[in-house]
């Protein structure tokens, strides 16, 4: 749900890997307040020799639903419509789930 845990899940997948942190967030997209936003990639920001995580926004077509959908805080789909309606945008039957 909100940015600092999405920041720290993609840090810890990165570190797991044992890949370049470039080569792991090409695969990772967050919903996080505001969830209006819809979905944002995750990337490496690098200025003046250090490095950084951010989000960009990105356009996801409903022709290219997720194959895995992680949710934390699971039980925050029932009470906030926003979040339901931006999960529900880019699924299909063959989606898998995974809520914590």
């Amino acid at each position: 749900r909100n940015v600092p845990l999405a920041l720290f899940v993609t840090g810890w997948l990165i570190h797991a890997s044992r890949r370049s942190a470039e080569a792991v967030v090409d695969f990772i997209h967050v919903l996080v307040d505001p969830f209006s936003a819809g979905p944002r990639r995750v990337v490496v920001v690098e200025e003046e020799g250090h490095h950084w995580l951010d989000f960009r926004d990105i356009t996801i077509s409903l022709l290219d639903p997720y194959g895995l959908i992680v949710v934390d805080e699971a039980h925050h789909i029932i009470r906030q419509s926003s979040l339901k309606i931006q999960l529900l945008k880019n699924i299909d039957v063959e989606t898998m789930y995974l809520f914590l």
